[in-house]
Parts: C-alpha cells; sequence; structure tokens
C-alpha cells in the first residue's frame, strides 16, 4: 500500500524511485522494520550464511544518493505527517542496530546516514 499525497504531476513516481531505500514492502515503516531485522541478524548471528549477502544489501542501499532521495522525500511539504511517529521510530531503531551490527561496514554505513541534514 502506497499512502502518497500528490500537489502536482512532479510527485508522480514508482515507489523505488520515491522510496530509493524502503521500497518493495506493503508499506514504509515495514520495510524500514524488514532492514532493521536484517541489522539485528548481523549483530546478534554475524557468522549467518546469509550475512555477506545482507552487508551486500546494505553497502548498496545506503548510499548518500539513496540517503539523499528519502530525505527529499519527507522533506516535501506534503510529507508532514508521513508515516509518523511509527515509521520513523523503526528508522530510528534502524540507525541505531546499523551502528551497532555494522562490524567492517559500520563506518561507511554511520557516515551515509551521518550526512543527512535530519538525524536518523
Amino acid at each position: 500500500m502506497l499512502v502518497h499525497a500528490l500537489s502536482g504531476p512532479e510527485d508522480l513516481g514508482a515507489p523505488r524511485v520515491l522510496h530509493p531505500i524502503f521500497f518493495g514492502s506493503y508499506d514504509w515503516h515495514s520495510c524500514v522494520h524488514s532492514h532493521w531485522l536484517l541489522a539485528r541478524l548481523l549483530r546478534l548471528m554475524p557468522d549467518l550464511s546469509e550475512a555477506p549477502a545482507i552487508r551486500t544489501h546494505f553497502n548498496q542501499a545506503f548510499t548518500s544518493q539513496k540517503v539523499a532521495g528519502e530525505l527529499a522525500y519527507l522533506a516535501r511539504p506534503t510529507s508532514g505527517g508521513f508515516e509518523r511517529p511509527y515509521g520513523w521510530a523503526w528508522l530510528l531503531m534502524l540507525a541505531a542496530e546499523l551502528r551497532e551490527a555494522g562490524g567492517a561496514d559500520r563506518r561507511a554505513w554511520d557516515l551515509t546516514l551521518g550526512r543527512s541534514p535530519t538525524p536518523w
């Protein structure tokens, strides 16, 4: 389910375009929650056979460009109440878990998230 306010034709876009990191689930907060779960698995089970694939996904997902795309969506005037407070709470939980779970990749994920103009 895509909940998206349109103020003009420029607001039209596919979920993958509107949300370059958090798309593909039933809704945005479920996608953020799924990423949190993967980060939690990395922290609790770093030797999990799927860990390399999870790290690869995170390295491809948490780039400066994609984080900027997510922030641009959240900064739109029509996104004021988007996924608040529930989705934003999961976003904060994800950021905290990435900092704990990152291992060798933690610095890159922290720097990508840390460059954003809003703290997550």
